[in-house]
């Protein structure tokens, strides 16, 4: 899930600054025990690394229901499936950018299979990319909290965002029960930057983007993880057929520490919907 190198947040947006690329830790989440743990479980064989998977995506789709060929961007895009089940599902023209090469390749190679989709996937900085259009929706699925420069995302996601244009986002975020212990436990293992709602919100209209929406999604990122623990339990031995005890176990741990982080409201997992007037 690591996705930048840490950075002082709130200085100038410079040139130079840039995101690094993912560093590995998503980059065999097309392997087996991601299949049987993850995708086949909790997303009815979708390669959504992200919790909501979908709903998420369902629920962009239905704010952009009634306009006639919208043109999404998503940040972080990762392995590709958000954008290729928006395409397949809803025939959007969509620019996935991510910045780790590793991930790019694969979405590049999973697109070629699909010809007839209006999918481009771009291995570039998003804060030193320069976008040749607008776009009608900016989205981003369990990302923006991994970048540290998070207002500086923000506000290059508003410039590419056309007039009335959409910004999408879904995050892990700090519950109003947040422990220092919980907070370290996602910062250590996933390098999670966990900020509250409000924090987003003003964030938000720092960067230009009005009628700010939230849902609250945290029964879905429990259950996310509640499905993950179950089926670690019940398949175990399938599981080390193709990983190792260690690797189980790990699983068995991070399923457990979010699912009962989640369920204390510790961590909360939110969508936000936000509007552009230019």
């Amino acid at each position: 899930m690591n996705l930048v190198e840490k950075s002082e947040e709130g200085q100038p947006v410079r040139e130079e600054q840039s995101l690094s690329s993912h560093t590995t830790s998503y980059d065999n989440a097309d392997d087996e025990v991601w299949r049987l743990l993850v995708y086949e479980p909790v997303h009815s064989g979708w390669e959504f690394i992200n919790m909501g998977g979908a709903r998420v995506l369902d629920a962009i789709a239905l704010r952009l229901k009634g306009q006639p060929s919208p043109r999404l961007l998503e940040i972080g895009s990762g392995l590709g499936a958000n954008c290729m089940y928006l395409a397949r599902r809803f025939g959007y023209e969509i620019t996935g950018i991510d910045a780790n090469p590793h991930q790019v390749r694969k979405s590049l190679a999973r697109v070629s299979n699909f010809t007839e989709l209006r999918v481009q996937f771009i291995e570039h900085d998003i804060l030193t990319w320069r976008p040749d259009r607008d776009y009608d929706c900016v989205y981003t699925v369990d990302s923006l909290m991994l970048i540290p420069q998070t207002t500086a995302v923000l506000s290059k996601a508003y410039d590419c965002l056309s007039d009335r244009g959409l910004l999408a986002m879904t995050e892990m975020m700090a519950g109003p029960l947040i422990t220092q212990e919980s907070r370290k436990y996602a910062l250590e293992e996933d390098e999670i930057q966990l900020l509250a709602v409000e924090d987003y919100r003003e964030k938000l209209a720092a960067s230009g983007f009005s009628d700010i929406q939230v849902t609250d999604l945290t029964e879905i990122a429990e259950e996310c993880f509640d499905c993950i623990h179950r089926t670690a339990r019940r398949c175990r031995e399938q599981i080390l057929e193709v990983s190792t005890r260690a690797a189980y176990e790990s699983w068995l741990r991070l399923s457990r520490t979010y699912r009962d982080g989640f369920h204390a409201r510790q961590y909360e997992y939110r969508m936000l919907f936000a509007g552009v007037r230019k």
